[in-house]
């Protein structure tokens, strides 16, 4: 089999597995940065082992460097804030566990079981209601935010 022929059989899967669900964006990562050294591909090598590894930082450890800060942002990692331009920097594996997880917490946010009595029972079961839905609205949220960042990885893979 040719490296043309793998990298199209790669392909296939990568395709396949996000249009039907049935495989990570993590794994999807991998298979394409695979397609990219079949096909000899640096300028998606390069990008590919950012997305899998982590974007690298300067020596002060505070700012991505400037030529991968670049490829993150041509790539669609990029938004404006404020007018100032910046890039997210939350790796695929770490927003599929980040998902995970807080889908798994919004679950335990509940007031059933609660029970308060006395004078102010109704004030108690207010308050603990709307921290519970404060809570769950934020977590709600952040997943959203997240799930929209792992659609960016699929996008870009597809």
């Amino acid at each position: 089999m040719t490296k043309i022929e793998k990298a199209q059989e790669s392909c296939e899967q990568v395709l396949d597995g996000i249009e039907d669900g049935t495989i990570t964006t993590t794994s999807a990562l991998l298979q394409c940065l695979k397609i990219a050294r079949l096909m000899n591909d640096t300028d998606a090598i390069m990008w590919l082992q950012y997305e899998y590894g982590g974007y690298p930082q300067t020596e002060d450890s505070k700012h991505i460097q400037d030529q991968a800060w670049a490829i993150g942002y041509k790539m669609g990692r990029g938004y404006i804030e404020k007018g100032k331009k910046f890039i997210f920097t939350e790796l695929a594996p770490e927003l599929e566990q980040k998902i995970v997880a807080q889908q798994s917490s919004v679950k335990n946010f509940t007031t059933q079981g609660t029970s308060v009595a006395g004078d102010y029972a109704a004030i108690a079961v207010n308050n603990l209601t709307a921290a519970v839905n404060n809570s769950t609205s934020i977590i709600v949220n952040n997943i959203g935010i997240a799930e929209k960042k792992i659609i960016y990885f699929k996008s870009k893979i597809l």
